[in-house]
């Protein structure tokens, strides 16, 4: 899958991190590994290896909210590989032992959690222009849930997810996409050091997740190979939750019957919306408040089965080259570019694109994610 194309990896010395960087190897990826401790970052390329002892790697070590560990990732690539396809942008804080209420605390994280992720991305530019590459950032849940003990670390997400958006739009001119993976809560040293570590503890932790369980890092790191992939390529601008739930009449009707046997196989349910969900179309006013409707839904199922291990998330398309849009729109080339230019992609979307989605929502390699609406619109979202 990305045979012959070099990712760069932030924060890939542990946690979800040295995960994505091992999955990217496994589909052939050249990796660059990132990490602040030399000696960590070494046994993770160690490890890396171990799993796939053809893979080729380089590693750069150093502060990522320092310009100059920036710059020595890029030309670490650009000499090594001679070129940058995957930015995943992985590193990040929560309060490193400082008071979590502090200003100290919140300018480190956002040195560390936007301000890092902004330079890299612009050190990178000019090559992902080159490739029409993709940016995978990572948030978090705590983005747009409120936690008293991380407050400075859920306000620097939310900024991330929201510079991600700008950066989504501002990019897709040149075929860059640009997206976020928001892991809920994940059984990674990040998790002991920033919440709770004993195993009770824990435990009263993970029974607030709907799927009642932590997640794993291998779980959201295969999002993030997916996102960064040729199969997610008219995705750009959304945030995909995988969180296990945490933030949560024909089709109730199908799903009701199907309940009995869902639960006998811990099975899912993908609920196909629309982008029109969250927009206003004048001209299909009825079908947006039916979409709207769907996607409300979806939270609610996904809340009401998870006990029983079964997952329900939406898919929701953009403007896709179907027979179904056919019969609702012109079929004159200039209304038709009329209507793409509003994309920030620039096209519309193949039905294909939306199927790999589908496969990949209901494959185990989504496990983690409920409740959640995956967005396959080209960027419409993001346009101002």
């Amino acid at each position: 899958m990305f045979s012959k194309k070099v990712v760069i990896v932030t924060g890939s010395s542990s946690g979800i991190g040295k995960v994505a960087a091992r999955l990217f190897a496994r589909e052939e990826a050249s990796v660059v590994l990132h990490g602040q401790n030399l000696e960590r970052l070494q046994q993770a390329e160690s490890e890396l290896k171990q799993h796939h002892p053809s893979a080729k790697t380089v590693t750069v070590s150093g502060p990522i909210q320092d310009e100059g560990t920036w710059n020595r990732i890029v030309s670490s690539a650009i000499d090594t590989f001679g070129r940058i396809d995957v930015l995943l942008n992985n590193a990040g804080i929560s309060d490193d032992g400082k008071d979590p209420n502090g200003l100290e605390c919140f300018q480190y994280c956002m040195d560390v959690n936007v301000k890092s992720v902004i330079g890299v991305t612009r050190a990178c530019l000019p090559h992902l222009k080159k490739t029409k590459g993709t940016v995978v950032n990572t948030s978090s849940a705590l983005a747009r849930k409120i936690h008293p003990g991380l407050p400075m670390y859920s306000v620097s997400k939310a900024a991330l997810e929201h510079y991600s958006r700008h950066a989504a739009y501002e990019y897709a001119p040149f075929g860059i996409r640009v997206n976020c993976v928001a892991p809920g809560l994940i059984e990674t040293k990040f998790h002991s050091r920033g919440a709770a570590a004993a195993p009770v503890e824990a435990k009263a932790d993970a029974e607030e997740v709907p799927l009642q369980r932590m997640g794993n890092p291998e779980e959201i790191a295969e999002v993030m190979v997916f996102l960064a992939s040729d199969k997610c390529s008219y995705v750009t601008g959304e945030v995909v939750r995988a969180d296990g739930g945490l933030l949560i009449m024909p089709v109730i009707g199908l799903s009701r019957a199907c309940l009995p046997h869902l639960k006998e196989t811990k099975g899912n349910i993908i609920n196909v919306s629309s982008a029109l969900e969250d927009k206003i179309n004048p001209f299909a006013p009825m079908y947006a408040i039916s979409k709207a409707a769907l996607k409300h839904y979806t939270h609610h199922a996904a809340f009401e089965y998870a006990p029983f291990g079964i997952r329900v998330n939406n898919v929701s398309p953009g403007l896709t080259d179907t027979y179904f849009h056919q019969r609702h729109m012109s079929s004159k080339p200039a209304q038709i570019q009329a209507v793409t230019n509003v994309i920030p992609l620039k096209r519309m979307g193949k039905p294909e694109e939306v199927g790999e989605m589908i496969a990949f929502v209901a494959s185990d390699k989504c496990s983690y994610a409920t409740g959640e609406c995956f967005g396959v619109n080209g960027g419409i979202k993001i346009k101002p």
